[in-house]
């Protein structure tokens, strides 16, 4: 009798220590703070508006639970009806531990080249984790989207002001 019941509480607590492990692997992992828009210098602190010379980041930021092993975060920049190809970053080992919260940063490649930059734009953020030597978390997690709003440049816009200005006005002189 003693035999069979050890052999029940074994097998209880081995599909409990299963179910926790499978839950603690694949738990939803929260940012510390994000994600959010800003210049690469700012600290944490977000902007919905950029000049036509500044480059926005994207960023997130996370406090590791104990135990993850990777964490990797995932953008997709949306202007208008365009949309990029996701990007992606992956930090594993001591990079997760190496600041706190472990930050992680995207700018859009070749931003300032970029003529069409101006108005609204979007970026979505997703992110999935790793806990120990488990695969890694079988969805992405969504973020918010964040907007911002990129404007040109005040001297340009006045300098485009004062030009058209002078047009109407010789214009109006000629009639």
């Amino acid at each position: 009798m003693k035999t069979g019941l050890k052999k029940i509480f074994f097998i209880l607590f081995a599909a409990a220590l299963v179910t926790l492990v499978s839950t603690c692997a694949y738990t939803d992992i929260s940012p510390a703070q994000g994600p959010l828009v800003e210049l690469e210098t700012d600290t944490m602190v977000g902007r919905t508006t950029f000049g036509w010379n500044e480059t926005p980041w994207a960023k997130v930021s996370f406090y590791p639970p104990g135990g993850t092993t990777g964490i990797e975060v995932e953008w997709t920049w949306k202007h208008g009806e365009s949309e990029t190809t996701p990007t992606s970053m992956i930090k594993t080992g001591a990079d997760l531990y190496s600041t706190s919260p472990v930050i992680f940063a995207q700018d859009l490649d070749n931003w300032l080249t970029k003529a069409d930059r101006l108005g609204l734009w979007t970026v979505s953020t997703h992110w999935k984790h790793r806990m120990g030597t488990g695969d890694w978390q079988d969805h992405w997690t969504e973020g918010d989207d964040v907007r911002f709003q990129v404007t040109p440049e005040p001297v340009a816009s006045a300098l485009f002001l004062i030009g058209g200005a002078a047009i109407v006005a010789l214009r109006k002189k000629r009639k």
